[in-house]
């Protein structure tokens, strides 16, 4: 199915096993083709190809979902993390690493929601997946626009 997939989006490829891994290292995502060198790109998708994207991350949860989770983080996207490892908690980790006592953060898409509620400041950006606009998060500019500086001013108003 793999290279089925590969080969549907024209993607070079190469065999591995997902059970050799170390799946608290690595983290793959899939895409459909690049059409273009903007983000925009990964909102939208052919019908074809965005039907396809849902049927590879059913199978992939199917097969696997004991050991990952499958997201659709955006229309023509699809990434892969080991069960217990989150953007959330390795976010949380880092600033209490550095010795942060606030963490503010950015995201756009379905992938980033264990983050944004983890965080003490989550924002979604304007363009991001419409899934995110319903849970209540704060709102920033668009990925295109400046993202952090959004972020930033919107803090401004807060302290």
């Amino acid at each position: 199915m793999r290279e089925k997939f590969l080969d549907f989006f024209g993607a070079s490829h190469r065999t591995i096993s997902i059970e050799t891994l170390p799946m608290a290292l690595i983290k793959p995502s899939f895409s459909g083709t690049f059409y273009d060198h903007t983000a925009a790109q990964f909102y939208t998708g052919t019908d074809e190809e965005l039907a396809y994207i849902k049927t590879v991350a059913a199978e992939l949860r199917s097969d696997y979902g004991d050991i990952i989770e499958v997201y659709i983080a955006m229309p023509r996207i699809i990434d892969l993390q080991a069960k217990n490892v989150s953007k959330g908690a390795s976010a949380r980790m880092l600033a209490d690493k550095l010795g942060r006592k606030i963490l503010v953060c950015c995201g756009d898409g379905l992938n980033d929601v264990s983050m944004l509620k983890e965080v003490d400041y989550p924002f979604v950006t304007m363009d991001c997946i419409a899934q995110l606009l319903d849970m209540g998060f704060n709102l920033t500019v668009s990925c295109n626009t400046g993202t952090i500086y959004g972020a930033l001013e919107e803090l401004k108003k807060i302290f």
